[in-house]
This record gives C-alpha cells, sequence and structure tokens, in this order.
C-alpha cells in the first residue's frame, strides 16, 4: 500500500485552484504547466518531499497526474504515485509475483473547465509530449492570479505520460467507474492455461536470469542434451529451465541435484530462492556448466510434474511420449 503522506500533505495545503500556462525548462524551452494553487507553502513542500522520494527528479512520470473530464463541465484532477514504478520500488522483481497492491490518489473537484485544459488534452494527443508539474501559493483571503508567488522548491517535475479522460469519449474507463458506487462482480477464480504458463516462464527468465539464459544458449548445452537419445525434441527454454532448476537445487543445498535433499514447504522455499537470486555478469559459468545427461534428468522432471499438476499421468510413460504430450498440450512456446 502507498504511503499516504502526500496526500495528508495536499488536504492540508488546501489547494483551492489549478492554474495553467508554460514553464521553462533546461533542454525543452518552455513547455505547458500545471500548477498547484495552495495556501499552505510548508504543506505543498511536505507533498513535493514525498514526490522526491518516489524519484520524480529522474522520472516525472513517478508522479501519477490524471484529470477526468465530466459530463457536466467539471473535472477531477488525481495525484499519486505511479502503480507500477511505486511496486518495483517496493518489490524490484515485482513482475514474477502476483501483486495485490493498494493505491491512493488526492482528487481534487473543479466546478468547470477551463479552455486550457482541453487545449492541453489535444497536446498530449500528439505524442510524448513534456508537461511540468509546478506548485504556487496564494493568500487564504486572496483569489486575485496577480498575488500568486510560485514554489521554488516543486523543481524538476517534467512528466511525458500525463493522462486527460472525456468521458464523453471514454464512458467504459474505470477512473470514472470508480467514483460511483457499484456492487462489485464476484473474482473469477481462473486456472492457468499452457499460454499462461509460458508466459509466466518466459517473464521470470527475463526477469531474474538474463544472464544465466544467455550463458547456456551460448555453451552447446542445448546441443548436447538434444544429442542425448529421447531428447532431440527438447526445447531451448526446456533446456535452460533445468540448467537454471540444477543451478537452484545447488544454492539451496550445496551438492544437492533435482531438489531431492530439499525439505520444508517446496514451492515458498524455491520461490524465496528466485527472489533472492542476483544474476550477475561476471567470470562464472553457472548453469551453463551442468553435465547434458544430468540436465535431460532434470528435464524429465519438470516436464513430470507439470504433466501431473494438470492431471496428465506419466506412469510407465517414456520421456519421448511425455515429451509430445507436453508439446501438444501447448507448454512449449518456440
Amino acid at each position: 500500500m502507498a504511503s499516504t503522506d502526500f496526500n495528508d500533505a495536499l488536504r492540508k495545503a488546501n489547494v483551492v485552484g489549478c492554474a495553467y500556462g508554460y514553464e521553462y525548462v533546461n533542454g525543452m524551452g518552455h513547455i505547458p504547466a500545471i500548477t498547484l494553487v495552495g495556501t499552505d507553502p510548508h504543506a505543498l513542500e511536505d507533498a513535493f518531499r514525498s514526490f522526491e522520494r518516489w524519484g520524480c527528479l529522474r522520472d516525472g512520470d513517478a508522479l501519477d497526474v490524471q484529470m477526468l473530464l465530466r459530463e457536466n463541465g467539471s473535472y477531477e484532477l488525481w495525484v499519486g504515485p505511479e502503480i507500477s514504478r511505486s511496486l518495483y520500488r517496493t518489490i524490484p522483481l515485482s513482475d514474477i509475483y502476483e501483486t495485490l497492491a493498494m493505491n491512493i490518489s488526492w482528487i481534487k473537484r473543479f466546478d468547470s473547465t477551463h479552455e486550457s485544459v482541453r487545449g492541453l488534452k489535444r497536446y498530449c494527443e500528439e505524442g510524448l509530449r513534456p508537461v511540468a508539474i509546478t506548485a504556487a501559493t496564494i493568500k487564504p483571503d486572496s483569489l486575485d492570479k496577480d498575488s500568486l508567488r510560485p514554489l521554488a522548491s516543486w523543481k524538476g517535475i517534467v512528466k511525458f505520460d500525463l493522462q486527460i479522460i472525456d468521458k464523453v469519449e471514454s464512458a467504459d474507463d474505470p477512473r470514472f467507474a470508480s467514483r460511483e458506487r457499484k456492487v462489485p462482480s464476484a473474482p473469477r477464480n481462473e486456472k492457468l492455461n499452457p499460454a499462461n504458463v509460458n508466459e509466466r516462464r518466459t517473464k521470470t527468465l527475463d526477469v531474474v536470469f538474463p544472464v544465466a539464459r544467455e550463458r547456456v544458449r551460448r555453451s552447446g548445452l542445448i546441443q548436447a542434451v538434444r544429442a542425448i537419445s529421447e531428447y532431440s525434441t527438447v526445447s531451448e527454454v526446456q533446456v535452460v529451465q533445468a540448467a537454471i532448476n540444477l543451478m537452484l537445487s545447488d544454492i539451496l543445498v550445496p551438492g544437492d541435484r533435482h531438489f531431492s535433499k530439499l525439505t520444508g514447504e517446496f514451492s515458498r522455499t524455491v520461490w524465496n530462492a528466485v527472489a533472492e537470486y542476483t544474476d550477475i555478469a561476471d567470470s562464472q559459468q553457472r548453469p551453463a556448466d551442468q553435465p547434458p545427461d544430468v540436465v535431460a534428468k532434470q528435464i524429465e522432471l519438470d516436464v513430470g510434474a507439470v504433466l501431473n499438476k494438470y492431471g496428465w499421468g506419466n506412469s510407465g510413460k517414456t520421456f519421448q511420449e511425455l515429451q509430445a504430450r507436453f508439446r501438444q498440450a501447448g507448454f512449449v512456446n518456440e
């Protein structure tokens, strides 16, 4: 769950308006700017410190800013942490998990929509367009624009993914539905199909084991395993996965193969090892240094485990028969 500090600060800042204009940014010249106008400069500074912790000075899109244009002429400004970046800050390997994130946005409603907002929407639709996010203060007893004072402590927030959504064009957008009271539908209990399994396998290799995978590809191990009788039809990803499994088995219990000495809750223990593993491009060769016959045995175990999980018995079957069923079922995405 995202921190609520920024939301508390923006509420305390008493944002009374939103100004639109242009801001000079080094290397970009004058670009469109959205300026939050509040009466409490210290609270606005507190909000910026939260944004800075999210990395907004290096990546302005760490700050999520959305504008929802209503049919009645009003609009809402949503400000909060961008969810994918927030997940990465919390769990760098979040892509290999089924994450449940509870996000929070500060929402300010404005009773009318100035033409500048429509112009900004057209500008953002032209492609990757920078927009500065700034802040200014105004005296509580004066709404005269000449009394606006820029807040110098807000520096360097430049977004390229400002979202301005018009309900007339996007009535089904969930960001509108989220503000309406509806009874949620029951969650679907979906079983992973072979395509899902392939996708998760590929994502895990991409996120956690890119170096290990490339070592296996370049080592000749794939060809050596395929040269073994009955293993000529194994795919590249099967060899890569088996070699990595053998490496993990050795990490968890030094000297062990095929997780034969692993005790405790198998899935949790292995996935914890995956999450803690760091793939480094150094002088080591593992997992490509595994003997081909040992890798072949691990492939057989991997295939059998998947087929058993999905209700296809493998008792009394040769590996060629199991591999044919494995491929026919769609568990090889090559």
